[in-house]
């Protein structure tokens, strides 16, 4: 019984693990579009002589690192479902005495 229960919880924390991480990942595309959109902004508003390059570079630091929580958010994702996947028996080898012997090859 407590086997069972111990399987239960690991596929249930799995579960809210990928979950969590598909809401934080959704957040984090939300502040890359946003970070885009500050940089076309902040770059016309340097052709136009309004701000220094300082700005641009300081908004595309801001983008780069939006883009690189996402990517490692992505990672995050893959990671969980491997473990929801070994969390439901994925990978794992029957014993050979196990399988009945009409369904034996």
């Amino acid at each position: 019984e407590s086997t069972v229960i111990k399987a239960v919880a690991e596929v249930e924390s799995a579960l809210v693990s990928v979950a969590e991480e598909r809401d934080r990942l959704a957040k984090l595309e939300t502040a890359v579009t946003s970070a885009q959109k500050t940089v076309s902004l902040v770059k016309d508003n340097y052709r136009e002589g309004l701000v220094d390059f300082q700005r641009v570079l300081d908004a595309e630091r801001t983008i780069f690192a939006a883009e690189d929580e996402a990517a490692v958010s992505r990672g995050l994702i893959a990671a969980n479902y491997i473990a929801l996947f070994k969390a439901l028996g994925g990978g794992t080898k029957m014993r050979a005495d196990a399988v009945p012997a009409k369904d034996k090859p």
